[in-house]
């Protein structure tokens, strides 16, 4: 992650592709850049290089295909996840659902 603040999306682009980067996203006050696992040390070795500030660096699972949820079934993944989520036992969770805003702010999350 990138903080708007210190760099414009042209510059992140331009830096993060050039080393490798396959997407650039807008992430609220950050530019996310994603990578490939085997992309990631390079790329942020450009960004360093290209004094770009970068708030965190860390690799993730990004689903390529999700499931829409509504309902009960939203509210007992989200409670799953919650406790999944509190076991000291449990690193990261990672998950491939879609809830809509609509159905978040029915279930009061």
């Amino acid at each position: 992650l990138v903080p708007k603040a210190s760099a414009d999306e042209d510059t992140v682009m331009t830096k993060s592709l050039d080393a490798g980067a396959i997407d650039v996203r807008d992430a609220g006050d950050f530019w996310q850049v994603l990578t490939e696992a085997t992309e990631l040390a390079s790329v942020r070795k450009a960004m360093d290089l290209a004094k770009l500030t970068i708030e965190s660096a860390h690799l993730t699972m990004i689903p390529s295909n999700t499931v829409p949820i509504a309902g009960d079934q939203a509210k007992e993944l989200l409670a799953l996840i919650e406790e999944l989520e509190e076991n000291d036992d449990v690193q990261k969770v990672h998950t491939n659902f879609e809830i809509s805003e609509a159905e978040l702010a029915a279930l009061g999350v």
